[in-house]
C-alpha cells in the first residue's frame, strides 16, 4: 500500500505538465485535482462550450478512464457506463460559459456487470471529452487523483483555480490583463498563508509565463502584464501548494513537498505583429508578410496600406500572402494588419515606384501618342498621369506593364522630360521626348 501511495504521489507532483489539455471550444474538469480516498462526497464537474454557431448539430462524448484499466461513458441518465455512448446526439449548440455542469460518485460510475463501483478505487482518473459536427471537431482532457487524506492532508481538499473571464480579451506587448476566477491562489486556510505569495503562482500565456503585478488575497483575480513580444494561446494560471510526504517512517520528520493545481485553459488573442514582408509593395503585387498571431483563417484577417484594404490569399498564424490594392500619398506606406477584429502596430515600408523601361517613339509631333513600357503601372487610369514638361497627356489606356498617352496639339517643339505619377508615386523617364514642328 505504500508504494502505491508513493506513487501516486509522485504522478501528483508530476501533473504539472500532464493534468489539462483544455479544448478551445468544450471543456470539461473535476472542481478539485485531489480528492481524499474514500470518496465521501460528490465530484463537481466543471466546462464551458463556446465558439460555435448557435444551433449547430453536435455530438458529445464524456468518457472516464478508472485506475483499474476500465473505461466508462457517461450517457444521457447522467450515469457512467461500459458501453460507448454519447451524452448527445445531433444536439443543437447552445454556448454555455465556464459554470458546474454535473455531479457524479461512485454510485453513478458502474463496472463491466453493471454494478456501482461503491469505494472508487484510490488512483489516477482521466476524464476525456469529445465534441463533433459540421464543422466541429474538439476535444479536452483532464487529470485528478483520488488520494488517502492522511498522505496529502495539505491539498486533499483543494479546489482546482478556475478563469472565467479575461478583461480585455486581447492585448499587445505591456498590456495588463486582469484574470477573474475561483481559487486563483488556493485556499490559504489550508495551509500556512506565508507560504502562499507571488512566488506560488505563475501565470503563463501560450505556454510563456507572464509577469504578475497584483493580486486579490482570496483569490478571486489576478493582473498579469502581457511580454514584449506576446503570442495568441491559452492563459493558464499554475498555483503551486506545499504539503508534506507522511509516507517517512513514523520516528523521522515529514517531507516538505509542492503539488502544482493547473486551470482551465483560457483562450486569449494577442495584437497581430508584422516584423518583415517579402516582395516589392507595388500595386496589383503580391507580397508575402511575415510576423505573428495571424488567423489561419484568410477570411479572418485584413490588411491595409494606407487605410486601403489589400486582399489576404493565404494565411497561417505567422504568415500572410497579400495582393497590394492601389494607394495614393508618399512613397512611404503605413501598412497594418486586422485578425480576429484586432487590430495590429503599424509596419511603414517604401513602395516601389513604377519603373519605365522604354518610351516610343523617342521623336514626335504635337498629337501623336505615346507609348510607355515598364512596371507598376497598375489598372487603374484614373490612377495614373503623364506629363511632358509639366504639361499633362491625354492617358488612353493603362496595363501593369504599358501607358498609352496622346500629347496636346498645340504642344509646342522642343525637348521635354517626361513624368509619370501612379497613384501619387512620381517617376521620371531616363530619356527625354523630342517633339518637332508638325511642318518638318
Amino acid at each position: 500500500m505504500k508504494n502505491l501511495a508513493a506513487h501516486i504521489l509522485m504522478l501528483v507532483c508530476l501533473a504539472c505538465s500532464v493534468i489539462a489539455h483544455a479544448g478551445r471550444q468544450i471543456y470539461l474538469t473535476p472542481e478539485k485535482l485531489v480528492y481524499p480516498y474514500p470518496l465521501d462526497g460528490t465530484m463537481t464537474i466543471m466546462g464551458y462550450l463556446r465558439e460555435v454557431p448557435a444551433g449547430t448539430p453536435v455530438n458529445i462524448s464524456v468518457s472516464l478512464a478508472l485506475p483499474d484499466g476500465n473505461v466508462t461513458w457517461l450517457n444521457p441518465d447522467m450515469e457512467f457506463h461500459v458501453t460507448e455512448a454519447n451524452i448527445l446526439d445531433e444536439f443543437p449548440f447552445v454556448a454555455v460559459p465556464l459554470a458546474k455542469l454535473f455531479e457524479t460518485d461512485g454510485s453513478k460510475i458502474f463496472r463491466p456487470v453493471e454494478e456501482a463501483y461503491g469505494d472508487l478505487p484510490a488512483g489516477r482518473y482521466v476524464m476525456r471529452t469529445v465534441m463533433s459536427g459540421p464543422g466541429v471537431s474538439d476535444s479536452s482532457e483532464a487529470v485528478f487523483f483520488l488520494v488517502s487524506e492522511e498522505l496529502l492532508p495539505s491539498i486533499a481538499e483543494t479546489p482546482r483555480p478556475i478563469i472565467d473571464s479575461l478583461d480585455p480579451e486581447w492585448g499587445d506587448s505591456g498590456s495588463v490583463i486582469t484574470v477573474t476566477g475561483r481559487n486563483l491562489r488556493g485556499l490559504p486556510g489550508l495551509v500556512e498563508p506565508d507560504l502562499i505569495d507571488r512566488l506560488q503562482i505563475k501565470v503563463t500565456l501560450a505556454g510563456e509565463e507572464l509577469q504578475l503585478t497584483d493580486m486579490d488575497p482570496e483569490g478571486t483575480w489576478l493582473r498579469v502584464r502581457l511580454s514584449a513580444a506576446p503570442r495568441t494561446g491559452d492563459m493558464v494560471v499554475n498555483v503551486t501548494l506545499p504539503y508534506w510526504d507522511m509516507l517517512e517512517q513514523p520516528d523521522h520528520l515529514g517531507i516538505p513537498r509542492v503539488a502544482v493545481f493547473s486551470s482551465n485553459a483560457f483562450p486569449f488573442w494577442a495584437a497581430p505583429v508584422i516584423t518583415g514582408i517579402d516582395g516589392e509593395v507595388a500595386p496589383g503585387g503580391s507580397i508575402t508578410i511575415k510576423g505573428r498571431n495571424f488567423s489561419d483563417d484568410k477570411l479572418a484577417n485584413q490588411v491595409l496600406f494606407n487605410e486601403v484594404p489589400g486582399t489576404v490569399t493565404e494565411a497561417d498564424s505567422e504568415s500572410l500572402k497579400v495582393t497590394v490594392p492601389a494607394v495614393s500619398g508618399s512613397s512611404l506606406i503605413r501598412v497594418y494588419p486586422v485578425s480576429n477584429g484586432i487590430p495590429g502596430r503599424v509596419f511603414t515600408v517604401r513602395s516601389a515606384s513604377p519603373a519605365i523601361s522604354r518610351i516610343a517613339p523617342g521623336t514626335l509631333v504635337p498629337g501623336d501618342t505615346l507609348r510607355i513600357s515598364g512596371r507598376g503601372f497598375g489598372e487603374d487610369a484614373e490612377s495614373v498621369a503623364v506629363y511632358l514638361g509639366g504639361v499633362p497627356l491625354e492617358v488612353l489606356s493603362v496595363s501593369d506593364t504599358s501607358i498609352s498617352a496622346r500629347t496636346p496639339e498645340n504642344l509646342v517643339h522642343g525637348v521635354y522630360e517626361l513624368t509619370l505619377v501612379v497613384n501619387g508615386f512620381e517617376t521620371v523617364a531616363p530619356a527625354r521626348v523630342i517633339v518637332v514642328p508638325v511642318w518638318q
